[in-house]
């Protein structure tokens, strides 16, 4: 399963922009729906990575539950020094941004939360969640990624097909004991009977007066 971490009216900057004050395509996607916001996780996996980027600041990064893809949730906001914690400077015991979540922790689509909206690195220009889909560990640095807007939406049609599906599938009732008794008729004695005896009797008059 795979979902937006926030509606899709949040985002503000695509993958491959590269207008000024940008030099390079950016990478990823950019969701802007308020500092320190909830992010809950866009696929099932498990917390692979919890590091810091001089420019993409305190990152989670995630496994998909096929282990094909790493998602990466960047700028996140610092649970002990808010949303522009200045990394490994402060925290100096070697401790991240995480309050509770840590590595090798299993994550669910949309309701597992893997951090928080915040400003930290250098390249951030205000708090906003920076989406990256990558293929392999640490993504979001190296710039092994796609389109998370575009496959993200993919996904979903997909599921939403998968489920329209099941909806429209017509099953049969299965056959009870009372569908397969066969149909009895009995006959009505009342008017039967009195019908057959005065039959016999007027063949019977018929013979005598012979």
């Amino acid at each position: 399963m795979w979902l937006f971490p926030f509606p899709k009216n949040t985002i503000t900057d695509g993958y491959g922009d590269n207008e000024p004050p940008r030099t390079s395509p950016h990478r990823g996607a950019d969701f802007a729906p308020g500092s320190k916001s909830l992010i809950t996780a866009a696929t099932h996996g498990k917390v692979t990575d919890i590091y810091w980027s001089n420019c993409l600041g305190w990152v989670c990064e995630q496994e998909s539950a096929s282990g094909k893809y790493r998602v990466s949730y960047c700028h996140l906001n610092c649970a002990k020094h808010g949303i522009d914690c200045r990394g490994p400077k402060a925290h100096p015991d070697g401790s991240n941004c995480m309050k509770n979540l840590k590595v090798g922790d299993k994550v669910v689509a949309g309701e597992t939360y893997v951090g928080r909206v915040g400003n930290t690195g250098s390249c951030s220009r205000g708090a906003h969640l920076h989406l990256v889909l990558g293929t392999q560990p640490r993504s979001a640095v190296s710039g092994y990624t796609k389109d998370p807007v575009k496959y993200i939406d993919k996904q979903i049609r997909k599921q939403n097909e998968r489920l329209q599906g099941q909806e429209e599938e017509v099953t049969e009732s299965p056959l009870t004991g009372v569908d397969c008794e066969p149909d009895v008729i009995t006959p009505d004695k009342g008017e039967t009977l009195p019908k057959r005896i005065l039959e016999a009797v007027r063949t019977i008059l018929l013979w005598l007066k012979g």
